[in-house]
């Protein structure tokens, strides 16, 4: 009966065409309707790209196929050098079907393995994998999901997250557009137990593109994503020794130009609201004003640098009152390297009886949302977070779909944003 079946089968029209194929190997025209248990291919019928199985359900079980033999023969194309390659990579690709002929398994199981998806036992997908890098397999398929990887060191910078979620916002949204999830993982960089159980999983898997949080990380940090399978792209954070690529908005530009607001306003006296814990945001920030009040000829006056602490406004303003407790000389307006510190610092200076702008102005960095609603409403220099993160997933995309031996560093410019904070002595 069951050959009845397939002789039946084998008069439809789209059946004949495939078997009539040229491009389709003799050996899959066999497999195809064969009842060799030692052959590769499942029975089914690729038809316009689409799998028709053709046995009766109750004979469609089959056990994951066994390879005919296992090579480890390194392909004469898989390791030759490719001078002429326009990607310059020196690596000529071999494809999934090359691997199911020199590995014995089918395309189908090549693929779930490769893509780590459920139907391939641990065994066997290490078999492949391995396999796979030894004949020099280049993946170039698409991705799957989007990992949004906060890599936090002390805390006192993304503990709250407004910098964070408007960035996730963005991820989210590119992401969606291609059909990607996203998922997200606090990575405690000075937990080594659980960093490192973190690592294996966030970075073994090639279908899953990593958006890396680099605020809080270090130089040391950045070696332990050295090896990752899948593509990554760092945002608000470089590497000086890994080439990785980067999204960075300008951080020494951006405050030269919002002190030179102040300067431009009339401040000749401009002190500095500085965060405690230094990432390299924050010393970027500190030379753009450094430099704005050299070029115009203003000291730079250290009985009015104040440092506070970065975690929340809370902190900054106990920070401040404590400061303002000293009965200190106040500058004509302060430079703050963060919204964070400026709102706390305005809430510490109201309470002490100072008007702002009238006795003091101050300007801010990062443009969160409570910028607009603090009384009055912050002067800042506005991020484009959102964009960073939809820049960082067509980034991943790209380097997945047009992959390039280089990586890139991407400077994104910042917007000054004139509100209520900033009195004009002209």
């Amino acid at each position: 009966m069951a050959a009845a079946a397939l002789a039946s089968l084998t008069n439809l029209p789209f059946v004949k065409h495939l078997i009539s194929n040229e491009h389709l190997p003799l050996a899959e025209k066999k497999c195809l309707f064969s009842k060799d248990a030692a052959c590769a291919t499942p029975p089914v019928l690729h038809c316009s790209k689409r799998l028709v199985n053709v046995l009766p359900r109750h004979a469609r079980a089959h056990r994951e196929p066994q390879p005919r033999a296992i090579t480890t023969r390194l392909h004469p194309t898989a390791h030759a050098a490719n001078a002429d390659s326009p990607k310059g990579d020196g690596v000529a690709k071999i494809s999934v079907r090359e691997l199911s002929r020199q590995t014995g398994y089918s395309p189908a199981t090549i693929s779930n393995a490769l893509n780590r998806k459920r139907g391939v036992s641990q065994e066997t997908a290490a078999k492949i994998i391995k396999l796979a890098q030894e004949l020099g397999y280049q993946r170039t398929g698409k991705l799957a999901r989007v990992q949004f990887v906060i890599a936090r060191s002390s805390g006192k910078l993304i503990a709250e997250g407004a910098f964070r979620l408007a960035v996730v916002n963005g991820i989210e949204y590119e992401a969606r557009q291609h059909g990607l999830s996203t998922t997200y993982i606090t990575l405690e960089l000075a937990n080594e137990r659980t960093r490192e159980q973190q690592l294996a999983s966030i970075l073994s898997d090639p279908t899953s593109g990593i958006v890396l949080l680099g605020t809080e990380m270090t130089e040391a940090d950045y070696s332990l994503f050295d090896h990752a399978e899948a593509p990554l792209v760092v945002v608000d954070g470089v590497s000086g020794n890994h080439f990785f690529e980067c999204i960075l908005f300008s951080n020494e530009g951006s405050s030269y130009r919002a002190v030179r607001h102040l300067i431009d306003r009339g401040h000749r006296e401009i002190g500095h609201l500085s965060g405690e814990t230094r990432i390299r945001n924050f010393p970027l920030r500190q030379r753009g004003y450094e430099r704005a009040l050299a070029e115009a000829g203003l000291p730079i006056c250290g009985e009015y640098t104040v440092t506070l602490s970065t975690d929340k406004p809370e902190s900054a303003y106990e920070d401040m009152r404590r400061w303002l407790a000293g009965k200190p000389d106040l500058p004509t307006a302060f430079f703050a390297d963060n919204d964070t510190l400026a709102v706390g610092a305005m809430r510490a200076l109201a309470e002490a009886g100072y008007d702002i702008p009238g006795d003091v102005s101050i300007v801010g960095f990062d443009d969160l949302d409570y910028a607009s609603i603090t009384q009055p409403a912050l002067s800042t220099v506005h991020v484009p977070r959102f964009d960073l993160g939809r820049m960082a997933v067509k980034k991943l995309l790209e380097q997945v779909e047009n992959p390039n031996p280089y990586r890139c560093e991407t400077h994104v410019s910042t917007t000054f944003v004139e509100r209520d904070s900033v009195r004009d002595l002209t």
